[in-house]
């Protein structure tokens, strides 16, 4: 896409380009599902306008990368252990071991098939 495309450019023979779009890819689908009806914007003579919404806070005009990194990558519950595995003068074959141990991971005979 050029940097002077509009919005009315996505819609082709009156339906969004995306809805002809077969393919099983969640993004894609999602997007299908959110798209408004395209006839106000083909109608429309005003200029587009950008806006960007991440998760319930209100549109606004200015991209933030962080705030979209935190709304696709939850952040994932604390581990109390962290701090006393990977710790600075650590012994690393010791900490590997250990973090193993603390996800249940460790190759014991138990855990063999």
């Amino acid at each position: 896409m050029h940097k002077d495309v509009k919005v009315a450019d996505a819609i082709v023979n009156g339906e969004w380009w995306l809805s002809a779009s077969r393919s099983r890819n969640f993004v894609i689908t999602l997007l299908k599902q959110c798209l408004p009806s395209p006839d106000p914007i083909v109608q429309s003579s005003t200029d587009d306008t950008y806006f960007w919404k991440v998760g319930n806070d209100s549109p606004s005009n200015r991209f933030s990368t962080a705030n979209t990194w935190i709304a696709l990558h939850h952040a994932r519950p604390s581990i109390f252990w962290h701090s006393h595995i990977w710790f600075k003068g650590r012994v690393p074959k010791h900490a590997f071991i250990s973090w193993l141990v603390a996800w249940n991971r460790l190759a014991t005979k138990d855990r063999l098939r």
